[in-house]
């Protein structure tokens, strides 16, 4: 295993030693659906979901919900460019920061 990804919290292990989730990815359903070339994944969460194309200089296709209203959300992006998003009217992204220790997604 890769000692410094497990150390740093990159990967998460399930009881029992499974891999439940290699950053930015996850084998647990959330509410953030990253479509990369041609394989829909759950990542870990929205932020992860937007760092995906860059980080492989690659299409994506995001579809999620906004935390506040739950109405749907698409934002496609090729590689470091956004490409298409909507709604676009009053579409604004956020992060709601957490505990500034520990780990990050902390409910995997």
């Amino acid at each position: 295993m890769f000692s410094m990804g497990r150390n740093a919290h990159l990967i998460v292990l399930a009881d029992g030693g499974a891999v439940q989730g290699a950053y930015p990815f996850t084998t647990a359903r959330t509410p953030h659906r990253v479509t990369l070339r041609g394989h829909t994944l759950n990542a870990m969460c929205a932020l992860d979901a937007l760092a995906i194309a860059p980080m492989f200089r690659a299409d994506t296709v995001i579809e999620s919900a906004c935390e506040v209203s739950r109405e749907p959300l698409r934002i496609e992006q090729a590689g470091d460019r956004l490409v298409g998003a909507s709604p676009t009217p009053g579409m604004h992204l956020g992060i709601q920061w957490g505990a500034k220790e520990g780990v990050a997604a902390h409910s995997l």
